[in-house]
């Protein structure tokens, strides 16, 4: 049986009303990372904490949503194994479920 990999991952969101993925952060067990934020912030959806205190931030890289998701999604493969993906909030869950299609 093959082993799994453990990933622990971390997002940026809109706000707590209306989350929206801005940003995803992982790294695995074995200190592989992956980066990325969204190229087209809605900022008149983001919460003014969002606005104020997040977005100054940001450093890159950007990417459209769909090649975030390609470029993620690739990473998750390049394991060769199965991952398990962790978090510590059902925001950063479901926002990765929807980037990666459920």
């Amino acid at each position: 049986m093959k082993s799994q990999e453990i990933i622990f991952f971390d997002t940026e969101f809109t706000s707590f009303e209306k989350p929206e993925l801005l940003s995803l952060g992982a790294i695995s067990i074995g200190g592989n990372e992956f980066y990325a934020e969204i190229a087209s912030i809605p900022f008149d959806r983001c919460s003014e904490f969002v606005r104020d205190r997040v977005l100054p931030k940001f450093t890159g890289p950007q990417f459209e949503r769909e090649e975030l998701t390609s470029r993620f999604l690739s990473w998750l493969g390049s394991f060769g194994k199965p991952v398990v993906l962790m978090s510590d909030s059902e925001y950063d869950r479901d926002l990765i479920n929807a980037l990666c299609g459920g």
